[in-house]
């Protein structure tokens, strides 16, 4: 969402107004979702998969970032899956 070169191939990708390859409609939504999700309900979590790609998702809105309030690395997304897979197999199988 954040990218225009997402699923794209060489050549295929149209730049920004400003030449590069970030949507910045994209990343004005997600700030705005943000600052209405936590305004709204300051126990509210959101969380961002960080990437080298985009660091400071997780900052503030006001400093330049996307206002998620947590983040994760990209490996723990995989991690918590594969662990949440076998805590839901072995509940399986005990039934």
């Amino acid at each position: 969402m954040l990218s225009l070169d997402c699923s794209r191939g060489d050549g295929e990708r149209t730049p920004n107004r400003f030449g590069g390859r970030e949507n910045p409609v994209a990343a004005e939504f997600i700030r705005r979702m943000n600052r209405k999700v936590h305004g709204d309900d300051a126990s509210a979590v959101t969380i961002v998969e960080q990437s080298a790609a985009r660091p400071g998702g997780h900052r503030p809105v006001h400093e330049g970032g996307l206002g998620f309030g947590f983040k994760w690395d990209m490996g723990w997304t995989n991690d918590t899956l594969q662990h949440m897979s076998l805590c839901t197999e072995a509940i399986a199988t005990a039934r």
